[in-house]
């Protein structure tokens, strides 16, 4: 699953930059860019569980937290790493860069796809699934079996997710459009910022998951939503300071800080909730399943609250709705830190 995970990953980035244009194949290119961003949705399902397994059930069992977090860091990486390609190509003259050099970071993804594909042909499966009873006897589908075995934890788990979805889409999405285009920031300053909170986040990812080693898995999940909660009424208003010292303040408290705590031990966490034979699938669903219900349809019910608001206030209010959400769901969690893996 790993192996076809990042190659529908892969492929798919490949062929964004193999797209025909619009001016050559009308709506075609819009249509195909869609299906195969579509595609790749299902992929980061199968990149995000099956990734966080790697980790998590090859650890110590008194540093899960620990080395579950280095997986996690693989998006605020990518962001740096997708930035700086991107800022290098813009370097080019706009013309160049319009007509055939923005494929260039498309192509890159393919050197990425080999290795990742050489590294992960490599990887034995790990010795707490080899070692499951669940893996032996009769194959049930996975699904059905999470359904049955664990819809409380499920549902209490994709709540929990919720706060970290929603405010990475308001702050990130529609924060970003919001800000330039009602409160006067520029451009350029909401990029740079979001850059220099992921290079942050780099770092505090494995003391957050180090931290949930030490005192738990839901202290640390928790604080998290405590700092969204606030951070959620105080963002916009931060921004509309129109400082770029503060708006940068805001975006590192809210996204390096704020979803930083949730987001370094979600895959442990949430892992450990799980027996063994489902874990994988329990990743996915929860992952997925709360970017679909609660980040997918963010910047648009933003929109509409602000509109009915009169301000940014809509927006504010209801991420901070959601992190008070996700703050019950994760008091309702089985605490998961010292538990065994092997079930």
């Amino acid at each position: 699953m790993l192996l076809l995970s990042v190659l529908i990953m892969g492929m798919c980035t490949l062929l964004i930059g193999l797209l025909p244009t619009y001016q050559s194949s009308g709506w075609l290119a819009p249509a195909l860019l869609v299906l195969l961003r579509t595609v790749q949705g299902f992929g980061i399902g199968g990149e995000f569980g099956g990734g966080a397994l790697v980790a998590l059930e090859n650890a110590p069992s008194q540093k899960r937290g620990l080395m579950g977090s280095f997986h996690q860091m693989g998006t605020p990486a990518g962001i740096l790493v997708a930035t700086g390609v991107f800022s290098l190509v813009m370097l080019l003259p706009q013309e160049t860069v319009m007509d055939w050099a923005w494929r260039l970071p498309f192509f890159l993804s393919g050197l990425f796809l080999v290795l990742a594909l050489y590294i992960r042909d490599k990887l034995p499966e790990t010795e707490v699934f080899q070692r499951s009873e669940d893996t032996k006897g009769a194959k049930q589908i996975p699904f059905i079996s999470l359904l049955r075995q664990h819809p409380g934890a499920l549902l209490l788990a994709v709540g929990a997710r919720m706060c970290d979805a929603v405010t990475f889409n308001i702050v990130n999405v529609f924060g970003i459009a919001y800000a330039t285009r009602e409160l006067g920031l520029a451009n350029e300053v909401m990029l740079t910022g979001f850059v220099i909170s992921a290079g942050i986040q780099i770092g505090l990812i494995p003391i957050f998951g180090t931290l949930s080693d030490r005192i738990g898995r839901r202290p640390v999940y928790l604080s998290g939503t405590i700092v969204c909660a606030m951070a959620g009424l105080a963002y916009f208003p931060m921004l509309s300071l129109n400082s770029v010292w503060i708006a940068w303040l805001a975006i590192i408290l809210t996204q390096a800080v704020g979803t930083g705590l949730m987001f370094s031990i979600q895959g442990t966490f949430f892992a450990e909730l799980f027996t063994t034979k489902v874990r994988y699938t329990a990743l996915g669903v929860v992952y997925q399943g709360s970017s679909l219900i609660g980040g997918a349809p963010t910047p648009l019910i933003a929109l509409t609250l602000v509109g009915i608001a009169g301000s940014y206030w809509g927006a504010a209010v209801y991420v901070t709705a959601i992190a008070i959400m996700s703050f019950i769901c994760t008091l309702f969690l089985t605490e998961t830190y010292r538990s065994s893996i092997l079930k």
